[in-house]
């Protein structure tokens, strides 16, 4: 059975007859000024060569459904647009569309752009679905997860899943949360959560959507069925088995949908982290590559890791048939960085491995796992490519549920690599990111297919190709969706001490240059939103909460910035860091008694802190530590000490981040936060 090609099918069902010479003429490479007072931003473009008839210029709102607004129709020999009807703190998006002399569409630019917009503090609910097999090598990487996503504006939902449920069951316990949570926007897989799969209905006129028919026609995976929550997905009408893989066959009642295009808009971001079936990493197995990306993703999240802000483009397709894939890199690194910050010379292995880039793009004729003139999913188990947002296109990877699939490859290498999709059919637009999105949120439009905007015609292969709809149900995004672009460094160690109700905060500075302060946070509880009780940004390192609640406080203090690139300005904020205390009876168990502080030292420290405390009854006395989220780590009873007075205790076996140490005797309660770092 022939499994693997090496060429992809160029399609060219009703294309226009294009003209242009050059991928990157497919693009408009947009960037944009903006000025205070009087308010204005003014969009740029580098000087176009193709034989261009006309620019358009539209506009909308963020939360509009399309772009209804035209604003202008430049000739050729433009190459900027200044709109002075804008408003300080608004987000805008345009989008700029070249015809040629024919009047074909077939270059595009989209931007997302602002001046000062303000911080988005809260980002809504999210499912967090993982591996119950996981629990218990990775409970702490996934619990410091959770933490991470909350201290950056999430409220976390979790669910430990089986492997061998139904992709039903599992979309049963995402429905279930978004019908109980009205600000649910979020779905984030972790680890081999069932793959639904769909497709094979011929009546539409692409499958499969990479042109290798018959060998690859039939259903591919369709994690975007969990963010549909509105859609008749049925599995009664295909039958195909014609497919190199029984996975593909499809045939009715056997678990895979008919469904080639979604069958309604979806409204939930869904992103996914699956190291499953990929021996080229051995030793490494599933969890350690989980492992792996989870140290990525916290250290990408915190600021340790930093990368060039500029893109690379590597292509192998050229503009055979009129696609031009890899005007798909040109098009979204332009707003991000400006268009003389993309390079596209050099070897994609040999750049990538010297030299940072926060985004690339590469296409090539491609199999389950390699893309040709890129590289093979044995290069990414051995090298570190540094670049952070990744996105490929050829042929038979986007088909990603396989053996050493090369669209799930990036994720696992050692490398700062936290996202990929498939992106070329269609060509995805993440413009949002550069004005402090994070990816999900521009994957749910891809899902859609930009269906709040128009589509990039031929680039986005509308019509002409899929009959009457292209919202296809191959679209899917490899990584955590909550991850975004820019990061500020978060402050430090935040201490707590309150007098009754009367709650003083005290944190170290961030190291971040220009932040313009700090902002203070409350909740009650972790499952629920944190709410802003400083109101306006706090430009020392501490705060008064004169107002605490009753019972337990979480306290959560983020820095923020005035962002400033290639978009806009919008303020950014940094993940957040946190504390708890109980200021009374029901909380950490407070009892009756009064809280007392332990000496910890060293704090913070790596493995090993001693303790010492004042109290000296202690034959009833207990000494626990939990994490953060509160799940006890250790239970030690004083009476089985020699020294029951001072105390070493071993964090070793457990993850950086923040513990509790409280010790009971009886009459008192003593209660230490301990950071290890």
């Amino acid at each position: 059975m022939k499994k693997n090609y090496l060429v992809i099918l160029v399609i060219l069902c009703g294309l226009p007859s294009l003209k242009a010479q050059k991928v990157i003429d497919y693009s408009i490479r947009v960037s944009a000024t903006v000025q205070k007072s009087p308010a204005s931003i003014t969009l740029h473009w580098p000087k176009d060569t193709s034989i261009v008839l006309n620019f358009y210029v539209y506009k909308k709102l963020k939360k509009d459904a399309s772009f209804k607004t035209l604003l202008a129709t430049l000739p050729a020999t433009d190459t900027t647009y200044t709109d002075n009807n804008v408003t300080v703190g608004t987000y805008y998006e345009y989008e700029i569309v070249k015809t040629i002399k024919n009047g074909a569409y077939y270059g595009f630019g989209y931007i997302a752009s602002g001046i000062e917009v303000p911080v988005t503090e809260g980002r809504g609910q999210i499912t967090l679905l993982y591996d119950k097999n996981f629990v218990p090598t990775l409970q702490a990487q996934i619990e410091r997860l959770i933490l991470d996503m909350t201290e950056d504006g999430w409220t976390v939902i979790s669910h430990a899943v089986n492997t061998t449920d139904s992709v039903t069951v599992i979309h049963g316990i995402i429905e279930s949360d978004y019908n109980e949570n009205a600000n649910l926007k979020a779905v984030f897989l972790l680890g081999h959560i069932p793959v639904p799969y769909s497709g094979g209905n011929q009546s539409y006129g692409l499958n499969p959507i990479d042109g290798h028919k018959p060998q690859h026609e039939g259903a591919w995976p369709a994690d975007i069925y969990y963010s549909d929550m509105n859609g008749n997905w049925t599995d009664a009408s295909v039958n195909d088995t014609v497919g190199d893989y029984p996975a593909q066959h499809n045939v009715p009642g056997d678990g895979k949908f008919d469904q080639d295009v979604i069958p309604a808009s979806v409204v939930l971001e869904v992103g996914r982290v699956d190291m499953y079936d990929m021996p080229d990493f051995a030793p490494l197995s599933e969890m350690d590559l989980i492992k792996r990306y989870l140290d990525k993703d916290h250290n990408w999240r915190v600021g340790k890791v930093t990368m060039q802000q500029r893109g690379f483009v590597k292509d192998y397709f050229g503009t055979t048939g009129g696609e031009s894939f890899a005007a798909a890199g040109y098009k979204n690194f332009a707003p991000m960085f400006g268009a003389k910050n993309i390079i596209d010379t050099g070897t994609w292995e040999k750049v990538l491995s010297k030299n940072s880039f926060l985004w690339s793009y590469g296409c090539g004729p491609g199999s389950i796992t390699n893309a040709g003139g890129l590289s093979q999913t044995t290069d990414f188990a051995t090298d570190s490519l540094q670049t952070v947002f990744m996105t490929l296109f050829g042929s038979w990877f986007g088909d990603w549920n396989t053996t050493n699939n090369y669209l799930r490859a990036p994720l696992a290498s050692k490398g700062p690599i936290l996202t990929d999709c498939w992106n070329g059919r269609p060509q995805w637009q993440f413009h949002h990111m550069a004005m402090g999105d994070n990816i999900g949120y521009s994957a749910l439009i891809n899902f859609n297919n930009y269906a709040n905007g128009t589509s990039d015609h031929s680039n986005y292969f509308r019509s002409s190709l899929m009959g009457s709809s292209d919202r296809m149900i191959h679209v899917a995004l490899m990584g955590d969706p909550t991850v975004r672009m820019h990061v500020v460094q978060p402050p430090g160690a935040l201490v707590l001490s309150h007098n009754k109700l009367v709650v003083s905060l005290n944190w170290t500075a961030s190291s971040e240059p220009g932040i313009s302060g700090y902002y203070v946070y409350r909740s009650a509880g972790l499952d629920q939103p944190f709410v802003n009780i400083s109101n306006s940004i706090v430009t020392g390192t501490s705060f008064t909460d004169n107002n605490a609640l009753h019972h337990k406080n979480f306290y959560m203090v983020r820095a923020v910035k005035l962002e400033q690139n290639s978009s806009g300005s919008y303020f950014n904020i940094s993940q957040g860091s946190m504390d708890t205390l109980t200021t009374d009876n029901s909380g950490f168990a407070m009892s009756n008694n009064a809280i007392k502080n332990i000496n910890v030292f060293p704090n913070p420290g790596n493995n090993l802190f001693h303790i010492t405390w004042q109290g000296s009854e202690y034959s009833q006395g207990m000494m626990k530590v939990t994490d953060i989220l509160g799940h006890e780590l250790i239970n030690l009873s004083l009476s089985d000490l020699t020294h029951a007075h001072t105390i070493d205790i071993d964090l070793g076996d457990y993850a950086k981040g923040v513990y509790m140490v409280k010790i009971t005797n009886g009459k008192d309660v003593y209660v230490q936060r301990v950071v290890k770092d």
